[in-house]
């Protein structure tokens, strides 16, 4: 078998068998009508960009403000009906507006901690999918798929080079 396919195997296996052991720890600790979903955008997300455990700071404090644009989009928006401006007009003026701010603000302001954009948008997303409730959840969710996702890339860069190098030893 080859080197390559035997790393992917066993990287498959330990994916696996931690998702399922994240899953049953998470219905057990949490529930199973706590919003699980959000650790599924978080993870990608980040799996996507390669992260490792030692980005963790960057990718957390970005789902920090992340959440903290979400709770001002939020309040905006109910701004807009209340000022007699209809819901598209609304949309368009502080989502378009709005997120046009966000992003620019987060292309030219490139601090370490907070300047992954799509964990940004992650967060909005978790957010206004539950109408900012349940902050608490929300953070520990979307949190643990961030992280899963950077600890899943340490591992299994060691995996690949633990079965490179007993490949080479033989």
């Amino acid at each position: 078998m080859k080197v390559q396919v035997k790393s992917l195997i066993a990287q498959g296996i330990f994916i696996g068998a931690s998702s399922g052991l994240f899953y049953m720890t998470y219905r057990l600790g949490m529930g199973f009508t706590a919003p699980m979903w959000m650790a599924f955008i978080g993870f990608p997300i980040t799996a996507n960009a390669n992260a490792r455990i030692k980005d963790l700071p960057t990718y957390l404090g970005s789902m920090a403000i992340g959440i903290l644009w979400a709770y001002f989009f939020l309040y905006v928006y109910a701004l807009g009906p209340r000022q007699g401006l209809s819901v598209p007009l609304t949309n368009l003026l502080y989502g378009g507006l709005g997120t046009i701010a966000m992003v620019v603000i987060h292309l030219l302001i490139t601090m370490k901690w907070q300047n992954k954009i799509p964990i940004m948008f992650g967060a909005l997303a978790c957010l206004f999918a539950t109408n900012g409730e349940n902050l608490p959840t929300m953070m520990i969710t979307y949190g643990i798929g961030i992280t899963l996702a950077a600890v899943f890339d340490d591992v299994c860069i060691l995996i690949d080079r633990k079965i490179m190098k007993q490949s080479v030893s033989k």
